[in-house]
Formats: structure tokens, C-alpha cells, sequence
């Protein structure tokens, strides 16, 4: 059993032979350096629906410990956030379990508390 940080960019505009390249690039190297990539499953991506440029998910094994979990979340949301800025123009959505993902200047993060209870409220 696993959880998982769910992502999807929208727009008109297919991706480019270029965009994927740097995609691919960006990807293999995180993947490479990851220590613990053997306990998890990796950035995977879907079939495209129509204006779906590129969307996966990210499994995380729930046997990680709270240090390993903090570790693996820095490091997959930097890469998400890499990614995003490859494909800039797009509309994006990442979610984990169904939690929206926010998008600021910096990168993606997790809703804090107060914004989750916020989000509860609506």
C-alpha cells in the first residue's frame, strides 16, 4: 500500500520534442541521485487526455519513517518544481491524497494548517 503526490499540467499547446527532452534530463537526474529510490515507485506519467500535456503521480511506501518521509517530500516537490517551470505556460494541479498543493514563486509546498482548515470550511 502507498500514498501519493498527484500532478497534472493543462494547456492548448502540445508538448514540444524540447520540453520533453529537458522533462526526461531533469527527471533521470533526480531519479539518479535519489538514495532511496529502490523503496519507492518513481515520477510516472498517464496517457494524455485532450489539453493534458503531462500528468503521473509520485508513490510513496508507507513504511517510511517521518525522517525519510520529510526528506523524500523536499526533494520530489523540488523536482515537481522544476518540472513546473519547464512547462511555465501550462496550467498546473498537484495534489497529495486529495490535498490541493500550493504553487508560490518559490515552488510547490503543502498547505499549512490553517489554510487546510480553511479549505475544510468552504
Amino acid at each position: 500500500m502507498s500514498m501519493g503526490i498527484y500532478y497534472q499540467a493543462n494547456r492548448d499547446v502540445m508538448l514540444s520534442e524540447a520540453e520533453d527532452a529537458k522533462i526526461d534530463k531533469i527527471t533521470h537526474q533526480y531519479w539518479e541521485e535519489y538514495p532511496q529510490k529502490e523503496k519507492f515507485e518513481g515520477p510516472g506519467t498517464f496517457s494524455n487526455e485532450e489539453g493534458q500535456i503531462y500528468s503521473g503521480m509520485i508513490r510513496i511506501p508507507l513504511d517510511f519513517s517521518m525522517e525519510e518521509l520529510e526528506e523524500f517530500f523536499t526533494y520530489w516537490l523540488k523536482w515537481l518544481t522544476d518540472i513546473t517551470r519547464v512547462l511555465d505556460d501550462a496550467k498546473w494541479e498537484a495534489a497529495f491524497e486529495g490535498v490541493p498543493l500550493i504553487w508560490e514563486e518559490t515552488g510547490w509546498r503543502f498547505m499549512s494548517d490553517e489554510e487546510y482548515g480553511e479549505m475544510d470550511r468552504e
